[in-house]
Parts: structure tokens; C-alpha cells; sequence
């Protein structure tokens, strides 16, 4: 996974291109942050670096796949809609139209999602022009708060 300002300069996508080949993988996989990152410095590379990353490693390996997208919006549900948000949540942030095309394909009344903002269980998160759903961490007894 390539990050701005931490592992794309020329001499290390050189250096990274040169470890996988020598792995010998029957694909090379270059991925970029798509998704909400923990920490908001967290940015992917410019076109141009992924560009540069791409020939780089196509040099080397003749299968090379660049993973630059989201991961879409196709979740599945086994009819609580409310149930599968949550345990989605609970380990991946989502999209907002990945959440409501969940909560449109059970047929599911998206009010549900205002109550769990309400009632503090998710959050509503803008990051890179998109709005995310997150879970809040449980308030833990003796934790501060970091508000």
C-alpha cells in the first residue's frame, strides 16, 4: 500500500518494486488508501506517483493490478438490518450509499440509522468529499472523555 509523503518517493517505489519481484508473486497488487484512514494525515499518492508505481512494477512482474477503489456498496444482510449494520460497523466504516442501498435492499426504514446517531452508536464522518458511518467506541467506566 502506497501513502503520500511516506512510502512513494522514487527510490522507494524502486526499492518496493525490487522486494515484490523478488517475492515472485503470480500478481502484484499496488494499492492506495481508499476508505476512512484512523488518522486524518493519511492521504493517497498523486496520479503521476501511482503511474510511476504501475511501470515500475510492470517492469518487473507480468501481472500487475492497481487497487485504487472503494469497496463499493454491495453489502449483504440476513434480515436485521439493524443487527448487520452494527456488526458491519463494528470493523469497517461505511460509505454512506453502501449503508443506505443495505438498509433499501431489506426494505428497511433508514430513520433507523438517525436513531443509532441519536443514541451515540454511530457516527457520521465526511472524509475526502464522501460521508462515512463509523461505530463508536463503547464509553468505557474511569475512561476520559477527549471531547
Amino acid at each position: 500500500m502506497l501513502f503520500n509523503g511516506v512510502n512513494d518517493a522514487a527510490a522507494e517505489l524502486e526499492a518496493l518494486a525490487e522486494y515484490a519481484a523478488d517475492l515472485r508473486p503470480a500478481k502484484a497488487y499496488i494499492s492506495i488508501p481508499t476508505g476512512l484512514p484512523l488518522e486524518p494525515c493519511v492521504k493517497a499518492p498523486d496520479e503521476a506517483t501511482l503511474l510511476r508505481a504501475y511501470v515500475l512494477f510492470a517492469e518487473r512482474h507480468e501481472s500487475v493490478e492497481l487497487l485504487v477503489d472503494n469497496e463499493g456498496i454491495d453489502f449483504a444482510t440476513l434480515g436485521d438490518a439493524k443487527d448487520d449494520l452494527l456488526n458491519i460497523l463494528a470493523v469497517h466504516p461505511m460509505r454512506e450509499e453502501a449503508v443506505l442501498g443495505l438498509m433499501d435492499g431489506v426494505r428497511v426504514d433508514r430513520s433507523i440509522l438517525g436513531d443509532l446517531v441519536a443514541a451515540s452508536l454511530v457516527s457520521r464522518v465526511s472524509y475526502g468529499g464522501h460521508l462515512f458511518y463509523i461505530m463508536r467506541p463503547p464509553h468505557r467506566k474511569g475512561a476520559q472523555s477527549h471531547r
